[in-house]
């Protein structure tokens, strides 16, 4: 077991646009914030210990804005990180999520594209520090088809394309692909019951086979109050994996 010992010092300034003007959601607001670390285990390793100081300056922008047909929401942050001792090279990271939804529950179509932006571990082994990590980026887009067949109860029909990199792990890289059908029956105004059908498939690019599919099959009750939301659901999911036998699994 390998122990360290930190001291973190934060500094955070913000100015936020909007708040004002826009007494709705909408807004857009930025930040600056400094982060010092000082730690007697820079490395992390059992022996031959380096105390070290670590700034982080990290610059953030978030917003949102809303209207009829459309809701956008941005939120990314860049930050620098500085080793006193040069136990790590200086480094960039670039996180954070953006995503544009057209449409709203109660129109016949919707579309949402989203992107995420994080920094991961190259592998679960690996010790956590800022050396071992990778920027890995996810762009998703979901259109979807809903026919409201009563007041009560909605059919939707949605696809998925989720296409997944690794900066400094591409062999890694993957495209997952999805199909889903859902019936939702409205039982009062905050409660809902949903029955789902996914299939889907996830394919690296280096491969022109599937790793894995699988097919999920659900049953579903949700509730949303004003200050509490719920659900409970219960299935069952087939997985399929490439040279492996196929196997059920309760969900």
């Amino acid at each position: 077991m390998v122990y360290q010992k930190s001291i973190t010092l934060g500094v955070l300034c913000g100015v936020c646009v909007g708040a004002i003007a826009a007494p709705t959601q909408d807004h857009i607001s930025a930040e600056v914030a400094v982060e010092s670390v000082v730690t007697d285990n820079a490395r992390r390793v059992a022996s031959n210990e380096i105390n070290e100081r670590q700034d982080t300056v990290t610059i953030g922008l978030r917003g949102q804005k809303t209207n009829r047909y459309t809701s956008f929401k941005v939120g990314y942050s860049i930050d620098k990180t500085f080793f006193s001792e040069n136990t790590q090279e200086e480094s960039n990271s670039y996180q954070g999520d953006a995503s544009l939804e057209l449409g709203k529950d109660y129109d016949w179509f919707g579309l949402i594209v989203q992107d995420s932006q994080r920094r991961v571990l190259n592998s679960s082994a690996s010790t956590s520090l800022l050396g071992n990590t990778s920027d890995r980026e996810i762009i998703s887009v979901k259109p979807q088809l809903r026919a409201h067949f009563t007041p009560v109860d909605t059919l939707i029909l949605g696809v998925s394309r989720e296409s997944v990199k690794i900066k400094r792990s591409q062999s890694l890289d993957s495209d997952r692909d999805s199909a889903d059908l859902r019936w939702l029956h409205r039982l009062s105004p905050v409660d809902l019951l949903s029955v789902s059908l996914v299939q889907g498939e996830s394919t690296r690019e280096t491969r022109s086979e599937p790793d894995y599919e699988y097919l999920i099959a659900q049953v579903g009750f949700q509730a949303r109050l004003s200050h509490l939301g719920y659900g409970a659901y219960i299935g069952s999911q087939k997985t399929e994996a490439a040279g492996k036998p196929s196997f059920n699994e309760p969900n």
